[in-house]
This record gives C-alpha cells, sequence and structure tokens, in this order.
C-alpha cells in the first residue's frame, strides 16, 4: 500500500500563486508513530510523498516537474513542453534526478526525452532510442526505460 492511502488526517491550504495544492499529513506508520508528510497534490490527484527521509533532490524535482506539468498540460508541442523555466531548471539539476525522471516516465509517458537525452549526453552513453521509434511516445519511452535498466539506475 503506497503512504499517500494510508494517510488518516489532512490539513490543507491551497497556494493560490501556483494553483497546487499542499498538504501535511499525518499518518502512522510501523517505525515511527506519528510522521509528518508534505503531499504535493496537483489537480489531476497525482501525489508526491515527501517525508523526512526524502532528498533535497527530490525535493527540488517533485516541485519543479509539478509546476512543469500544471504550466504546459495546455500544450502538445515538444517545444512548448520543454522550453519552461521548470523543464530547464530540472535538466540544470545533476545526473542523480534521472531515476526520478524515469519513475516520472515509467508511470505515465510524458515529454522527459529532451531531458533525459541531456543526461544520456552528460553520462556519455548516447541516445538509445532508435530513428524508427521517434515519435512513438510509448516505444520511445520503452527504450529509455530499458536505458535506465541497463544502467542499474532503481526506478
Amino acid at each position: 500500500m503506497k503512504a499517500y492511502e494510508r494517510i488518516t488526517n489532512i490539513e490543507s491550504y491551497k497556494q493560490q500563486k501556483y494553483g497546487t495544492v499542499m498538504a501535511v499529513c499525518y499518518k502512522p506508520t510501523p517505525r515511527f508513530s506519528v510522521l509528518n508528510i508534505i503531499c504535493t497534490i496537483n489537480r489531476s490527484q497525482s501525489v508526491s510523498v515527501i517525508n523526512d527521509d526524502t532528498t533535497e533532490l527530490e525535493r527540488s524535482f517533485h516541485l519543479l516537474a509539478s509546476q512543469w506539468k500544471k504550466e504546459t498540460r495546455k500544450y502538445s508541442t515538444m517545444i512548448h513542453k520543454t522550453m519552461n523555466n521548470n523543464y530547464i531548471d530540472i535538466m540544470s539539476l545533476n545526473v542523480d534526478v534521472v531515476p526520478l525522471i524515469l519513475k516520472e516516465l515509467k508511470k505515465k509517458p510524458d515529454h522527459w526525452f529532451v531531458a533525459l537525452n541531456h543526461f544520456a549526453r552528460k553520462l556519455k552513453t548516447g541516445d538509445p532510442v532508435p530513428k524508427e521509434h521517434l515519435g512513438n511516445i510509448e516505444k520511445m519511452r520503452e527504450d529509455w526505460l530499458r536505458w535506465g535498466e541497463e544502467l542499474g539506475y532503481q526506478f
């Protein structure tokens, strides 16, 4: 069972500036009697759980990714999706963000390919997508997930 499915009490407030709902959640766990968790819930009801074990990189990534999705959801073109400041900020993070991107890509196909290509160049591994898969989001997704597994990423 995922952590956010066991949340028992939620106090939330809206950040009007961004339209993101931030919630402070209290949930009992086997390790702790009460654990404060911050959940980012966007309008599509996806939840990112940020707790005491969450790194600064994960916090930054989830905030930027949530804002990127919110700001670009009305666009369908790659150029509009990837030229967003939040997307560019994600690409400016270090390569340790790759498993987080792959985890998002595994959950749902999205325009993460430019960022992944950027990190593949940094890692000197090259683009794993063959020319015949270009334009087919599901095939490209499979290629990138396989690439991540071959590099030993856990996502």
